[in-house]
């Protein structure tokens, strides 16, 4: 079994809900189990290892975790979340910042386009599946998505802030005379 850096995948839901509730937007529980299948991905493919225990199901509208399903189905409160390591929550902060402002409809959409969907999904049939099966087809989706600009989340004073490369200005010429 492969080492997992955090113990329960309701850590990641609830860092997730806390962050939607800090954001004042609102999560589906699709759009939160698509999040969730996406940090997870991000991190076998950086890492190597994954972030949560889980197994994840393809189904029509991309994946989910059938444990988080039947928390969100039934409505149980999450219980108080303990402290993440802060490469956790870069991470997270940097899968927020990168697919929370698409709607439910655009995250679907993103999801069932990753080529690590198309040769899972079976129409009509639920597939269980190993996150760490199908990380190098997730990655190799990732690196040719034309919209996708991977940016580096640094924890600031202030806390988790988005870097950009760094592109000197044109100086006109009559500033450089």
């Amino acid at each position: 079994m492969s080492k997992k850096l955090i113990k329960s995948t309701l850590d990641i839901v609830g860092w997730f809900c806390n962050k939607a509730l800090t954001d004042k937007q609102t999560l589906s529980s699709q759009q939160l189990q698509n999040l969730l299948f996406l940090a997870q991905m991000h991190h076998i493919s950086k890492e190597g290892q994954v972030l949560i225990p889980s197994m994840f199901v393809c189904y029509q509208d991309g994946f989910y975790e059938p444990t988080v399903e039947a928390v969100l189905l039934q409505k149980l409160p999450l219980l108080k979340l303990p402290e993440l390591e802060q490469r956790v929550s870069l991470l997270l902060e940097s899968v927020w910042q990168k697919y929370a402002h698409l709607s439910e409809k655009e995250l679907l959409n993103f999801v069932t386009s990753l080529s690590c969907w198309k040769e899972t999904y079976t129409a009509k049939e639920d597939v269980i599946i190993n996150p760490l099966d199908i990380a190098p087809s997730f990655s190799l989706s990732i690196s040719k998505d034309k919209n996708f600009s991977p940016s580096k989340i640094r924890l600031s004073q202030n806390g988790p802030v988005q870097v950009s490369p760094w592109r000197p200005r044109k100086l006109n010429n009559s500033a450089q005379s």
